[in-house]
């Protein structure tokens, strides 16, 4: 806009100038006259500022301008700033940092746009800023210390300003420093300036739980736009990355790696990367830099003890300076840690609370730590600790970490060490977490110190500690047969890149009889085991290399019983010893091939999970899986043989039941008791005729999907009554539809409520005119009603009756013509390629986007635009005036058939690999952009002849819209 009212000095508005800073990315449109208005050139000096002092990305765009002219001020720009030099004086400071500014910007790499079609110029240009802001930020906590000057030096480093150079950065020390912290906080800082950004984060655990392969496999899929990509080896895998990698600026921080092997395969060298690119590494070996040969370097220091003291009080007491009466207490605790951030929040944690004597007491303890050994500075913590809490803590540090907390409280619970008590004091001192999933974690040091306590129980001689985690350790333990009584657990899970042999006798464990634990995650032996030990708790064996338990292994405490892709059998009637396994509560035998028959499991009162999915070769469950009282988790995917399942069912405590791809079962189990848990029931490709009556019994069910279950003919009227079932999805199914009027007739003779079915989900199931009457009748509370795929032609007037309709789906239905008028609580209208609807149907649906076009989405086909839209245009940029509040504005998008369109190989509108195209809505206010949101719609290129219609403000939080209103009022 053209400000010859400003006076000279006049300042942009504060909103515009907040807008600018908090601001990632400025686009600068250099037009013909751009440089004659003052205010464009204040913006251009405050977003040059930001970008010397805030890092912030600038892109120059020369619309039919030379950069020349820019950069040196000649012609129109020329004129322009002698206009303002007659008018404020040559000596004038503000013009000279406007002249600054031009040339400044104008040097910077940008885009020149002289002839061709501005509407692809434009997408292109968004897309670019798009991928730059897809990548989110990084969680890094709360009060994060001491890390600002950090990441300054740290940036220094990297030159983020030089675009010829590719830098590789390695950040080292000791775990626990804040490595991973420091790496995100910058990462969060400087992302948006690369073409792509990836984080990999734990490198070392990731690798040796999933392999390579897998890293390289998620980098791709970043890379790739969210592209699914499997590679066949980790050779394969390294050369597509460089060929990915090598033509873009790439920013990458792969975090916590270990080994050479891993960056050699993920990052191999400067050469693999695009010009610019930057690599970050973290790892705790400053050898395996050396060897990578990465020449910049940062190492972690400790916190001062300013920034030490302020850590500590905020874990000690919410606060950042200490207590009153807790000067000294507070002094000396962050002398005892040494600087170092996790064990200052360790001791944070244990003093919260406590009396300044018994901070005093505890403080003593810990002088008896040397104090530069982190070892023994966390150790304390865990001396601190009630024994079994103790017991609780090395569990979970060396065979339990990453495990769901009912779980690891089901095991350790029968080994007597009160897990839900002690759990929770362990997640006060800070030494363990249980995330919103309620899964354990430890941080990896902390882990480290728990595995290196038990170590330390008999250092040179493995066979005499209380539990083996290293695999080292393991393989020599079993096969040189020295074990002792004293090993409570073993855990032997190699490394997914090594296939390793155990070479053993069958007959270590004997030698084990205080055995609580083992878990064998990746390993084959030689021979299977002669003996197992009654003592234990948890068997977990993936491959396990026998069909059969060792003769007298009656474990009558054994919570866990893990045997998936092993040859282990269950015969018809289970050994003595198995079947009377009451205290058994997790079974899994997924994934074996030799298993056939699930026998009688009477035996097992207490089960909550049982797996056999598939199980190719499984032809029978015995009829008491039904009736397992305690079970919450049925699993049974992939039986393809299965031909005999329980014929009646009481699970009272199931909560989800999938039963796919069974092609064999044609009856569902009576429901012969009250079963209130089950919330979800799952029919996939089944044979199953029809579900009985005694489904009324499920009432606590909420949803159940039936999809390509063709042989399904009838529903129970029942099931549309239950209490609380709220989403019915049928798809592929043409005989349901009788089930439909049965229910009707149901409700006339003997049942006056209405069902509280919200959402019903029809898909290609032939419904007709008549059945879509019975269908309003019988469900007036649906707020979703989506019904593709079918082959009605009048949706009833009954429709209007639907007070509570929100979403009505007839796409794809060929022979619809007519759409009544729909009750006013409609949002969504989606008619896609419902070529027949007539011209009556169209005016009916203009006039409800006219009447109520607030949060209202309508897509149909249609050739033209309604002339009561105040704007129109074709291919390119709608603009308008609006004073004081932002308006309610509708938009809609007329498209017709279309190829996907490149120049230069790149696509210029978003197309996934269906060749489906996505509609973005980019929101200028007064030149600043403020939203960018998908509309919600994708179609096919082949798709012609539809309209798009939406309210602007349906996809705009509540709490956001009144800086639309701010910026349209004062920006």
């Amino acid at each position: 806009m053209d400000d010859d009212g400003l006076k000279a000095g006049h300042q942009i508005s504060l909103s515009l100038v907040q807008a600018i800073q908090e601001s990632r990315i400025s686009v600068v449109v250099f037009s013909q006259n751009y440089a004659y208005s003052s205010w464009c050139l204040d913006e251009l000096v405050e977003i040059v500022d930001c970008m010397k002092n805030k890092n912030q990305l600038v892109w120059p765009i020369f619309y039919k301008v030379p950069p020349c002219d820019v950069r040196h001020q000649r012609n129109s720009y020329g004129g322009a700033i002698t206009k303002h030099e007659d008018r404020y004086g040559k000596d004038c400071e503000q013009v000279q940092k406007w002249r600054s500014a031009l040339s400044h910007v104008a040097n910077l790499k940008g885009w020149h746009f002289e002839t061709g079609y501005e509407y692809e110029f434009i997408q292109r240009i968004v897309e670019m800023v798009m991928a730059k802001l897809h990548n989110e930020e990084l969680d890094v906590g709360e009060h994060i210390i001491g890390h600002q000057s950090r990441i300054q030096e740290v940036r220094s480093l990297l030159d983020i300003e030089s675009y010829g150079e590719v830098y590789m950065l390695g950040i080292h020390g000791t775990g626990g420093i804040g490595k991973t912290t420091l790496a995100k906080a910058l990462y969060n800082l400087i992302h948006y300036q690369f073409e792509c950004a990836i984080f990999l984060e734990g490198v070392r655990e990731t690798s040796n739980n999933m392999g390579l392969l897998h890293l390289q496999e998620t980098m791709q899929f970043k890379l790739l736009e969210r592209k699914i990509i499997k590679l066949g080896s980790v050779d394969e895998g390294a050369t597509s990355l460089k060929n990915q990698l090598r033509h873009r600026r790439i920013l990458l921080v792969l975090d916590d790696v270990d080994s050479v092997d891993q960056l050699e395969k993920l990052a191999g060298n400067c050469n693999w990367f695009g010009s610019g690119s930057r690599i970050i590494i973290t790892t705790r070996d400053n050898h395996v830099l050396n060897v990578h040969e990465v020449e910049k370097r940062y190492e972690m220091k400790e916190l001062n003890d300013d920034e030490a003291l302020q850590l500590f009080c905020w874990k000690a007491f919410k606060m950042n300076q200490p207590k009153l009466g807790y000067e000294d207490v507070s002094n000396c605790a962050v002398s005892y840690a040494k600087g170092l951030p996790l064990a200052i929040k360790v001791i944070g944690s244990n003093l919260v609370g406590k009396s300044v004597k018994e901070c005093e007491c505890a403080l003593q303890q810990y002088e008896k730590i040397p104090d530069r050994k982190i070892q023994g500075i966390l150790k304390v913590s865990y001396d601190s600790l009630p024994e079994n809490a103790q017991h609780v803590f090395l569990d979970i540090a060396c065979f339990l970490n990453g495990e769901k907390r009912d779980y690891v409280e089901s095991i350790l619970d029968k080994c007597g060490f009160f897990p839900t008590y002690n759990i929770g004091i362990l997640v006060d001192r800070s030494l363990l977490t249980v995330d919103r999933h309620d899964i354990l974690s430890m941080h990896d040091l902390i882990q480290d110190m728990g595995k290196e306590i038990v170590r330390q129980e008999a250092p040179k001689q493995p066979g005499q500690r209380s539990r083996l985690c290293y695999h080292e350790d393991v393989v020599s333990v079993l096969t040189e047969d020295s074990g002792s009584n004293n090993i409570e657990g073993i855990i032997l899970d190699f490394p997914r890149e090594e296939e390793v042999e155990v070479e053993w006798s069958g007959s270590a464990f004997k030698k084990m009889n205080n055995l609580r634990i083992l878990i064998v995650r990746n390993a084959r032996f030689s021979l299977a085991p002669d003996y197992l030990p009654n003592s234990l708790k948890l068997l977990e064996w993936k491959g396990y290399p026998s069909k059969s338990l060792p003769a007298g292994f009656y474990p009558k405490n054994a919570v866990v019983l893990s045997l998936p892709q092993s040859h282990f059998m269950l015969e018809k009637k289970l050994p003595l010893q198995v079947n009377r396994l009451q205290n058994l509560t997790y079974m899994n035998f997924s994934h074996c091939s030799f298993l056939t028959h699930v026998p009688d499991m009477t035996g097992f009162p207490n089960l909550k999970e049982f797996d056999f999915s598939e199980c190719e070769n499984l032809v029978s469950i015995h009829h008491s899986v039904g009736f397992l009282q305690k079970l919450e988790i049925l699993r049974v995917q992939g039986c393809n043989k299965l031909r005999s399942f329980t014929p009646r069912m009481w699970l009272p405590s199931l909560q989800h039941f999938s039963f796919d791809c069974s092609r064999n079962i044609e009856i569902f189990p009576e429901i012969v008791g009250v079963m209130d848990k089950l919330k979800s029931i799952n029919l996939l490709d089944t044979q199953i005729k029809e579900l009985p009556g005694s489904v009324t019994n499920l009432i606590g069910l909420e949803n159940i999907r039936m999809s390509s279950c063709k042989t399904l003919r009838d529903l129970p009227s029942n099931l549309f009554m239950l209490p609380n079932i709220k989403k019915i999805y049928i798809y592929g199914n043409h005989q349901v539809r009788e089930s439909f009027r049965r229910f009707r007739k149901s409700l006339l003779i003997s049942m006056p409520s209405h069902s509280a079915l919200g959402e019903l989900f029809c898909t290609d199931c032939g419904l007709t005119d008549e059945d879509l009457h019975f269908i309003l009748s019988c469900f007036p509370n649906l707020e979703r009603l989506l019904l593709p795929y079918n082959k009605f032609v009048f949706l009833p007037t009954r429709i209007q009756g639907c007070a509570k309709l929100t979403l009505l789906d007839v796409s794809f239905s060929m022979k619809l013509e007519e759409i009544p008028e729909l009750p006013s609580t409609i949002q969504v209208v989606l008619a896609r390629r419902c070529a027949r609807i007539s011209s009556e149907t169209s005016r009916r649906l203009w006039s409800k986007a006219f009447e109520q076009v607030y949060k209202l989405r309508i897509v149909m086909p249609e050739t033209r635009i309604p002339n009561w839209f105040d704007h129109h245009c074709e291919g390119g940029i709608v603009s308008f005036w609006a004073r004081g509040k932002f308006p309610v504005v509708a938009l809609a998008f007329l498209y017709k058939e279309m190829q996907p369109l490149t120049n230069s190989g790149e696509v210029l509108f978003f197309s996934d690999i269906l060749s489906h195209y996505a509609i973005h809505v980019n929101l200028y206010i007064n030149g600043i952009g403020v939203k960018n949101h998908n509309v919600g719609y994708t179609y096919g290129v082949d798709e012609g002849d539809h309209v798009v219609l939406c309210d602007f403000r349906s996809d705009v939080e509540v709490e956001k819209w009144p800086i639309f209103d701010t910026l349209n009022k004062y920006g």
